[in-house]
Formats: C-alpha cells, structure tokens, sequence
C-alpha cells in the first residue's frame, strides 16, 4: 500500500508496520515498577523534595547483579497520608537500559528490598502501580 503525503508522523512506537528499519542487534529495554504508598518516615530522602537516581546498591546481597542491571529508586513525596501520621509517597524502581530485558517483578523485588534495608516502613497497601518495558536502541528508519 503507498501513502503520500507532505509529512507522514509515525508514532505507532518501536515495532512500527509503517516504518522500514535496518538490520539491528535486538533492542534494549527500560523496565520500572512504581507504586504510592503510606510510609511513617522516609529516613534518609528528605520528605519535602523528590529524590532522582538513588544508586546506591548496598541493599543486594551479591552487588555483582547490580553491575549487570544496575537501577535506581526515585522517591516523590506527594504530602500527608490516608494513615494518620504518615507520608504519601510515589516510589519507582528503574534499569535504565537492559539486554536482555529485566523482568518487572526483579524491579519489584528491588525496589521492596531497598526500602526495607533503608528502614522505610510502607504501612498501607501499595496502589497506583506503574509497570514500564519500553524499547531504546535499534537503527533509525528508513527515510524512502
């Protein structure tokens, strides 16, 4: 099928039908898990600013996985809680770039584990659950 037009925006995504590619090693992957939650304290983030790019990987128990995958927590402090006393708080857990993909539940898995080693009590039930797997990488499209 031909389509002819002054401009054509392809904005299907990475698997594109309209859009003809090279040959490409196999893409990589964003992964992140994200939730709100109640929390008492947010220990070492500060509850009046958002924290980006926590690295820190002294919560896994063997810190070679995070040279492979390394990911980072981004902490939102959103205000007070619907527990009493608490803080509302949006956490993500994100590997910026994977190949092969990580699983969500690993970023699941790390995000609980880190706020737990850094003593973060989540006291209501998680809601508003981000799940993410985006493609990065792969050649540029064929501009014919």
């Amino acid at each position: 099928r031909e389509i002819r037009a002054t401009i054509i925006i392809d904005a299907t995504g990475f698997n594109s039908r309209l859009t003809l590619r090279g040959e490409t090693p196999a893409p990589g992957f964003q992964i992140a898990y994200g939730f709100e939650a109640d929390v008492k304290s947010l220990c070492d983030y500060d509850p009046e600013a958002m924290l980006l790019f926590d690295y820190r990987d002294d919560y896994l128990p063997d810190e070679s996985k995070n040279k492979d995958w390394p990911t980072f927590m981004y902490a939102m402090p959103m205000g007070p809680g619907l527990v009493p006393d608490s803080t509302r708080v949006f956490f993500e857990e994100t590997v910026l770039v994977s190949r092969p993909a990580m699983s969500v539940h690993e970023c699941e898995r790390r995000a609980i584990a880190r706020l737990e080693s850094m003593g973060i009590e989540i006291i209501s039930p998680r809601s508003e659950i981000e799940l993410c797997y985006i493609p990065m990488g792969g050649p540029t499209p064929d501009p014919r």
